[in-house]
């Protein structure tokens, strides 16, 4: 298969290089593409809010002129609520300085004039009070219902009015003197039921009387809920008239009969639309009035000479009006197209933004590529240089001059099989060595074998050869007889040693296990021992071991051949290496085991061969074998047979003072001690 010329051209390449090429080559396509999603988004964004900006802005305009007239309506409404306080604090101003100017009067002359002609005076003070356009008095009745003053009704002066009803049949006067049996003063309201309902019904009246004292009368004055409304209606358009609006908005006011109540231009108000001038004036009011009745609160549309405009109605059902404001569409055109500008030049700004980002981030990451790039190279050419000399050189890569924990864990890896290899080859150096060493040790060995076979052989049959003389006395053939005796025991013993060591290395080894006392053992190894040491002129050294009643109490379940081999070689090896003092033999019986120790007062062994005590053909010093005699394997057997029980053996020894060597058995079922 052909490859493309892009790929022949990256196998010519160095990584560092093609890693920048491509690094380079993708974060330009992937900012590209990036940067061009960033820009259309924008662009569709800018699109979107431009073909939505007219009605947008309509549809704030609208909110605006809801606003306006909420505002509005809200002043109407409070003005509702406080129409009825208005009546009540109007009529008791007037009633307060009524009874005030009556009272003045009276004081001031009560001792001057007579009853008669000082009422008469009240009288005609009260009777020239008028409000409300003259429409509105004060009246006045004695407590027990006779009227005294009555300024537009003269004829009830002097007449019981207690029968005085209204038009809905309540009883004024005999209402007013019951509510003014428990209060001094009192609003009294009546409601015209029958009237078809209308908060501000001609027939709902509201009185206030209040008592005078000195002649048991009480004043008062009436007013109806209409008296006011007029005034309440003038102070709302003169309100609403002074409200701050948006600059082309206004307030225009129709009643539903067709007067325009409020409007911008003055020679409209106070007129019917049907008298307006412009033919184009009639048509949009009679829109307006022809639009009630469809919704309380609506948008209507319309065209003026000014262009389009748009207007939002609220009804007021109470007082027969239509409260609206509007705004002409062309209006907002230059805040469209000023929108528009802004729009565009934050889009124009937006994409030079994001060509600029992307050249920056472009160069920040080609940056990076060649920093990353050269150290790419540069841990490369760590390992190019490292397999260089690796051939002849054991080297390794120096792991902090490299970069990235890919090529670090490689060179740890690289070190690790440096390593490896650099032990291997000085295990395979040691091993030449041990096999020198072991040649030479099993050389000395043998030869040493050979010295420990010939003495006694030697021994056998020189005196062997002595035994054929016939002269011989009895005494003398006895002696040579036991020395016969002797050699052969001591070469039989070094027989069953090799027997031993060549069954230990096959690992072949048995343990035969049985229940002993450890008495009958060390009374054989103590006569055995002594008998030794007294041959070998050794008798100044002492040999102890443990007391034969712990010794007699004491059962183990053991090999107990075994036992006795270990503790011969151990003993045999105190003694050879003690000049004078003494060896003591002791044990303990652990929780799940028994310790023995061999001690001795000898020479000691050096620290340094305490490591290899326990190899085969090896002594404590090549010069003890000379001096003290032995195989060199005592210890090796020692050791293999209690590692072949699961046991473990370690001494302690000190230069000039002695050694310890203690071995650990562990116990099977049946051990004792009583």
């Amino acid at each position: 298969m052909k490859h493309f010329s892009l790929f022949r051209h990256f196998q010519n390449i160095s990584i560092g290089k093609a890693y920048l090429f491509l690094f380079s080559s993708l974060s330009s396509l992937v900012l590209i593409v990036i940067g061009g999603i960033w820009i259309y988004n924008e662009y569709a964004k800018f699109e979107l809010e431009s073909n939505s900006l007219r009605d947008m802005y309509i549809e704030e305009h609208k909110d605006m002129l809801i606003q306006n007239i909420k505002k509005s309506i809200d002043y109407i409404e409070f003005r509702e609520k406080r129409s009825e306080e208005t009546i009540k604090e109007n009529l008791k101003t007037n009633v307060d300085q009524a009874y005030e100017i009556a009272l003045y009067i009276y004081n001031k002359n009560k001792h001057t004039l007579s009853k008669k002609a000082l009422q008469k005076r009240i009288k005609e003070a009260i009777s020239a009070f008028r409000f409300n356009s003259g429409k509105r008095y004060i009246f006045i009745n004695s407590l027990d219902g006779v009227g005294v003053l009555y300024p537009n009704n003269p004829e009830w002066e002097g007449q019981s009015l207690l029968q005085l009803k209204d038009i809905n049949k309540n009883q004024l006067v005999v209402n007013e003197i019951q509510h003014l049996k428990n209060s001094d003063e009192s609003f009294l309201e009546y409601k015209n039921s029958k009237a078809v309902p209308n908060k501000y019904n001609a027939y709902n009246k509201i009185s206030y009387v209040k008592k005078f004292e000195p002649y048991n009368w009480y004043m008062g004055s009436f007013a109806y809920a209409d008296d006011f409304l007029e005034a309440i209606q003038s102070d709302c358009i003169d309100r609403i008239k002074n409200m701050e609006v948006e600059d082309g908005n206004y307030f225009f006011i129709f009643s539903k009969n067709g007067i325009c109540l409020l409007h911008k231009d003055n020679k409209y108000q106070d007129r019917n639309y049907r008298t307006f001038e412009e033919e184009n004036d009639i048509e949009i009011s009679r829109k307006i009035l022809y639009s009630i009745g469809a919704k309380k609160d609506r948008f209507i549309t319309y065209n003026y000479a000014k262009g389009e405009k748009i207007s939002y109605l609220y009804d007021i059902d109470e007082w027969n009006w239509v409260i609206g404001s509007g705004f002409y569409t062309h209006s907002i055109e230059h805040v469209i197209a000023a929108k528009k500008a802004e729009l565009y030049a934050r889009m124009k700004n937006y994409s030079l933004k994001v060509v600029l980002l992307i050249v920056m981030t472009f160069i920040m990451l080609y940056l990076a590529a060649r920093i990353l790039s050269s150290k790419m190279n540069k841990s490369i050419y760590s390992f190019n240089d490292f397999f260089k000399k690796a051939s002849t050189q054991s080297i390794k890569i120096d792991v902090d001059k490299l970069y990235f924990s890919d090529f670090k864990n490689m060179a740890s890896t690289v070190n690790m099989m440096v390593d490896t290899r650099t032990n291997k080859e000085n295990e395979l150096k040691h091993a030449i060595e041990m096999v020198e060493k072991s040649d030479q040790l099993k050389s000395a060995f043998l030869s040493n074998m050979t010295h420990e076979i010939r003495t006694p052989m030697n021994a056998i049959v020189g005196f062997s050869q002595l035994l054929q003389q016939d002269d011989l006395s009895e005494e003398h053939r006895t002696e040579f007889v036991d020395h016969i005796v002797d050699n052969s025991n001591s070469l039989l013993a070094l027989i069953n040693d090799i027997i031993d060591f060549s069954i230990l290395e096959t690992g072949t080894v048995k343990i035969d296990y049985s229940n002993f006392n450890l008495k009958d053992i060390f009374i054989e190894l103590k006569d055995k021992f002594e008998r030794l040491m007294e041959s070998n002129s050794k008798s100044n050294i002492e040999l102890i071991f443990p007391d034969y009643k712990r010794l007699e109490e004491t059962h183990i379940y053991f090999d107990s051949q075994r036992l006795k081999q270990i503790l011969t070689y151990l003993i045999d090896n105190a003694i050879k290496f003690t000049i004078q003092g003494e060896v003591i033999v002791d044990f303990k019986l652990e929780n799940n085991s028994i310790l023995f120790w061999v001690k001795d007062t000898g020479m000691g062994i050096p620290i340094e061969k305490q490591a290899y005590i326990f190899d085969k053909f090896r002594q404590g010093e090549e010069s003890y074998t000379r001096r003290f005699g032995g195989t060199g394997i005592g210890l090796s057997i020692t050791k293999q047979m209690i590692q072949h029980s699961k046991g473990e053996i370690w001494l302690e020894s000190e230069i000039n003072k002695g050694s310890v060597f203690y071995f650990k058995l562990p116990l099977m079922p049946g051990s004792s001690q009583n």
